[in-house]
């Protein structure tokens, strides 16, 4: 074998190398390799949050967000077929503000004016609501993963969303309590409601759907309570709810409550939760709350109370929360996600990343459906994405989603009967032993059933196969 000359070992070397480059670039940029001119579309959130008591779970919200469209993008840019175009996502920071002038500036100069013909956003109802109005006067459509607020695709063409709204998730916990046969009746419920649309809708079709249900109301007895919203309810004031509460639970006074259904936010919910536990009275009562106490962050409010750290689950124990999905019953889609984007950025998805992984996915499904052609100009392409997104409203042209199919009402919101619903265990949050399903106009059970394999013994192997 001849002997290579040291400038010949040089050329190999780097020709080696390049050829390793443009391998591993054709994967995580396919990008740079593509002959057609990618589609924009725009991801918004807080990115940063300025002046806020919740800096860093603000960004760590943005930042999820960020991550999982950007994982599709990765994943769909590099299986593209005949005749699709790339996508390219073009990230935003909202600062998680609510500023009418603030948003209109971002999205007149910066998500307009740079050619996004979609948008995926934002994190928060208080801050989608306002910027749902503007993405309507310029006529673009908008998609989001989280925000469940009632205004934000009311009367409004142009917003749609992947996850249930406020009003579906109200429901579904009505629906749940009276359906899962985990409850026995008569019932007492505590409902805690923010001061705001978001409680109040909620409370609302949670109500209702109970009043709906005229075999079982009148086994119902709720007691609604107001508190503030957001940074304004603080831990003293859940700590004086609590005494509260646990005054209203003596048994010579009154019958205890059964549930607390909290129709809060996160920012509140984890408050209250603290304060019911560490309340005698109460530390062992059925909590059950919303989508955005439903993921597996949650948690992470409480792991550096001392409470939780003498007896991890402490907080969480008896806490049942609805959520788009919980991965442990999420089936094959589901779980391929979960391994992808765990293997990308070293973390466990949460039911926010499925449900803004889902958002972008619906996109650019109505996007391959809409037949765009550039040259009819940005605006022409926005509305017929529009148009596209709307054709999504039954079972039969819906866009599989992680967990379940997703199409819209005549108002642009998906449409769930029935939401999952998850409890915590330590740290972690796992489907309930028990769903429910509507099949038929009937409400059926499903039992969720934990089985394992143990191994007891090898006693062959073959490595020739």
């Amino acid at each position: 074998m001849p002997t290579l000359k040291p400038a010949q070992y040089f050329w190999l070397v780097a020709m080696i190398v390049l050829i390793a480059v443009y391998a591993v670039a054709l994967v995580e940029y396919p990008l740079l390799f593509s002959t057609k001119t990618p589609v924009n579309i725009a991801v918004v959130g807080p990115m940063t949050v300025k002046g806020a008591e919740g800096d860093a779970e603000g960004m760590q919200k943005g930042r999820i967000m960020r991550q999982s469209v950007l994982l599709y993008q990765n994943t769909y840019n590099a299986n593209l077929i005949e005749g699709q175009r790339p996508i390219k996502i073009n990230v935003y920071d909202d600062q998680n503000n609510d500023n009418p002038s603030f948003l209109r500036s971002i999205i007149q100069n910066k998500i307009v004016a740079e050619d996004n013909i979609a948008v995926i956003g934002h994190r928060s109802s208080d801050v989608s609501t306002p910027a749902a109005k503007i993405y309507q006067e310029f006529e673009i459509p908008v998609v989001g993963g989280s925000a469940t607020g009632p205004d934000i695709t009311e009367n409004n063409p142009w917003s749609f969303r992947v996850v249930p709204d406020n009003k579906a998730q109200g429901k579904s916990i009505a629906r749940y309590i009276e359906n899962s046969a985990l409850f026995s009746f008569p019932l007492k419920i505590a409902v805690v409601q923010t001061r705001d649309p978001y409680g109040a809708s909620m409370m609302d079709a949670f109500r209702n759907e109970i009043e709906r249900q005229t075999e079982k109301s009148n086994k119902i007895d709720l007691s609604v309570f107001d508190i503030a919203v957001g940074d304004s309810f603080s831990m003293d004031d859940a700590y004086q709810f609590a005494q509260h509460l646990q005054q209203s639970n003596d048994e010579s006074k009154r019958p205890s409550y059964q549930i607390i259904f909290l129709a809060t936010h996160d920012n509140e919910g984890k408050k209250i939760i603290r304060a019911l536990r560490e309340e005698k009275t109460t530390e062992n009562m059925i909590i059950i709350g919303g989508a955005s106490i439903g993921k597996r962050v949650f948690s992470q409010h409480f792991k550096n109370l001392p409470r939780e750290q003498e007896q991890p689950g402490f907080y969480t124990k008896n806490l049942y929360a609805l959520s788009p999905i919980v991965f442990d019953t999420a089936g094959e889609t589901g779980l391929n996600f979960y391994s992808r984007y765990l293997k990308a950025y070293g973390e466990m998805p949460d039911s926010s990343a499925a449900a803004y992984y889902d958002a972008i996915h619906t996109v650019v499904t109505a996007l391959n459906n809409s037949d765009l052609n550039p040259e009819d100009g940005v605006q022409a392409m926005r509305a017929k994405l529009s148009e596209a997104l709307h054709d999504i409203r039954t079972p039969e042209t819906s866009v599989a989603g992680l967990a379940n199919a997703i199409f819209f009402d005549e108002h642009g919101n998906v449409v769930r009967e029935t939401i999952q619903m998850g409890q915590f265990l330590d740290d972690s949050f796992i489907s309930t032993p028990i769903q429910i399903d509507l099949q038929n106009n009937e409400y059926e059970i499903k039992n969720v059933v934990y089985s394992a394999l143990e191994i007891l013994n090898i006693s062959r192997v073959s490595i020739s196969r």
